[in-house]
């Protein structure tokens, strides 16, 4: 009996623990309601974020075309690797609830700008021109709350106009590729069939 329930029982975790990590529904947060253009669309949960490959955000004076970091790997790698982010260009880190999210700048070769956003999409605290060379000594965090974290190229606080209270809003989407919404939705059917 051991013998046979030993397999069985890592196998559901190891395909557990690769949902989650896959698709982050592990972590369900209240409905947040954001404005898009003239629609509105209803977030219930953190997996909501998951049907989106990437997202336009308008803030300041500008529009942030932002890739997403909606699972726990993806908000661990962040930015770290990349060589640089265009003008208009970011990374929009969702998170499971309100907190001082901390961004440190691991692995990172070039300074950001990072934008710290409540649930109601609304600036909580801003760091201009955070530098790769603060890591590990320095690990930056909103004075406030937030629910969002945007990174963006260096400057970009400063020259869109972007203050504490300014308010943000998603103006476009970008689904998944239907590919990836099937393997998500078969890996959720594995995992349910194995629970």
């Amino acid at each position: 009996m051991y013998m046979i329930a030993t397999p069985v029982i890592f196998a559901a975790l190891l395909i557990g623990a690769l949902w989650l990590a896959f698709t982050g529904t592990d972590l369900f947060t209240g409905s947040d309601t954001i404005e898009v253009s003239t629609q509105t669309i209803e977030l219930h949960s953190i997996q909501d974020f998951n049907t989106f490959e990437s997202i336009d955000i308008e803030i300041g004076g500008t529009t942030i075309h932002a890739e997403l970091a909606v699972t726990s790997l993806e908000r661990i790698r962040g930015l770290s690797g990349k060589t640089s982010l265009e003008q208009n260009e970011g990374l929009l880190f969702v998170f499971p609830h309100d907190s001082a999210h901390g961004i440190w700048m691991k692995d990172m070769h070039f300074p950001i700008d990072v934008v710290w956003l409540d649930s109601d999409f609304v600036v909580v605290d801003l760091e201009e021109n955070a530098r790769p060379e603060s890591f590990p000594d320095e690990v930056y965090r909103p004075e406030r709350d937030a629910r969002y974290v945007l990174e963006v190229p260096t400057g970009t606080i400063r020259a869109s106009g972007i203050k504490i209270n300014t308010q943000a809003r998603i103006v476009g989407v970008e689904e998944k590729p239907e590919r990836l919404q099937k393997k998500e939705m078969l890996l959720e059917d594995i995992e349910n069939r194995l629970l």
